[in-house]
């Protein structure tokens, strides 16, 4: 696994007629997060500037193109491509929770890769800082957003979730599209028929196509409609199917280098914690006057999603 280099840069514009409730709830919010986050498996900031009524986002440049259009362009990737990949994703989590950040929208779309064919995170329009009340118990988040077929059961069910595992659910239909070049789950006409599919497992893995008996173990684990069986980040990581493998059970400089950043970052938060308290609960107080109670969706991001379907790609 090579290691990138970055060389060339993109452009984002962000206008700010987007719908209020984007720019309010979640676009400041992404530039914050944007600011403090250094990983190699996420798509680097290298400058946030506002001019008149747009925001340009200066990031670098992935030479080949979000994962949806790669497996659109080159077919199903190969299982050891997404062993790799989903690896570089779960670490980019990872290190996310150590900061008590959650994304909230890992899809094929908000995966980029480079010119040396490593996978990368983007897109954090949706991500948010995690919350503990008064006695320590995180917060649960009740922004029910994101793009329907990557959502986890317990988010399109409408209770309040833990964001962490919902990512997880949301990486597991990643590895699935990424393999097949198509959903797990068939087209719904609506969220309950979608959610039905979910909780009566109506995924299928090819395992004629050559795929392994690991694989569909984790696979089975990563789409676990029980939030309290589904695995961790750690369990994938650390898996038999990760272990075929086993210079992807240690990590590089670079990877060890971001980690142990952003735990001493934690560790200096926590030793604010008390002082920190009280602003996190008035922004959170401000936070619930816009906080939408359905749904949101990723058209309130300011470019149409786009979502892997039965007749997008054929292996």
């Amino acid at each position: 696994m090579e290691e990138d280099t970055p060389t060339s840069i993109s452009q984002l514009t962000i206008f700010f007629s987007s719908p209020k409730v984007f720019v309010d709830k979640f676009l400041f919010r992404e530039i914050d997060i944007l600011s403090k986050v250094h990983h190699p498996h996420i798509i680097h900031v290298f400058g946030i500037h506002r001019f008149r009524s747009a925001l340009f986002v200066f990031t670098r440049l992935a030479e080949c193109g979000d994962l949806l259009e790669f497996v659109q362009r080159n077919g199903p990737v190969s299982e050891g491509t997404a062993r790799l990949w989903s690896r570089q994703i779960a670490l980019a989590l990872h290190y996310l929770n150590c900061l008590d950040i959650v994304h909230r929208d890992v899809r094929c779309e908000n995966i980029f890769i480079s010119a040396k064919k490593n996978a990368k995170l983007g897109d954090f329009g949706f991500s948010r800082y995690l919350l503990e009340d008064r006695d320590g118990v995180q917060r649960l988040s009740e922004t029910y957003c994101g793009t329907i077929s990557y959502s986890a059961p317990e988010v399109l069910s409408g209770q309040p979730y833990d964001p962490r595992l919902s990512d997880i659910w949301s990486l597991g239909v990643t590895i699935f599209a990424m393999l097949h070049g198509k959903m797990p789950f068939p087209e719904p006409r609506n969220v309950k028929e979608f959610f039905e599919f979910q909780v009566h497992k109506g995924w299928r893995m090819h395992l004629d196509e050559g795929l392994s008996t690991e694989l569909g173990e984790v696979l089975s684990h990563l789409l676990e409609v029980d939030v309290g069986k589904r695995w961790t980040l750690d369990e994938f990581l650390n898996s038999p199917w990760m272990a075929r493998e086993p210079g992807l059970l240690q990590l590089t400089p670079d990877e060890k280098g971001a980690l142990s950043a952003a735990l001493d970052s934690r560790k200096r938060r926590d030793e604010t914690a008390p002082q920190r308290e009280a602003v996190a609960e008035e922004e959170e107080e401000e936070s619930d006057d816009t906080e939408s109670r359905g749904w949101v969706p990723e058209g309130s991001r300011t470019s149409a999603g786009r979502s892997l379907s039965e007749g997008d790609v054929r292996a």
